[in-house]
C-alpha cells in the first residue's frame, strides 16, 4: 500500500522555485505549448493554499524534466533545475 507523499507540500515550499524555473526556461515545453501565466496564477493559488494543484502541478514538473532529459538529451546528472 505503501505511505503518502506530501507533494504538496513540496510544490508549495522548496519545488516551487525549481518548477518556476523549469517553466520560465527558453526550452521549456510550457513555454512552447502551454499558458505560462495561467500556470503562475496556478502556482501562486496552489502556494497560497487556496486551491490544491498539486497534481497538476506535479505533472507539469514531471513533463519538463522528461523533456531535459529525453528531447534535449540533457545527461540526468547536469540537468539544471533552477
Amino acid at each position: 500500500m505503501g505511505f503518502p507523499v506530501p507533494i504538496n507540500l513540496w510544490l508549495r515550499d522548496g519545488l516551487s522555485d525549481v518548477l518556476n524555473g523549469l517553466i520560465t526556461d527558453k526550452n521549456s515545453v510550457t513555454e512552447k505549448l502551454l499558458n505560462r501565466d495561467k500556470i503562475r496564477d496556478m502556482m501562486k493559488i496552489h502556494k497560497t493554499k487556496t486551491n490544491n494543484y498539486s497534481g497538476h502541478l506535479w505533472n507539469l514538473f514531471i513533463l519538463e524534466l522528461w523533456n531535459k532529459v529525453f528531447i534535449q538529451k540533457q545527461d540526468v546528472e547536469n540537468v539544471q533545475l533552477i
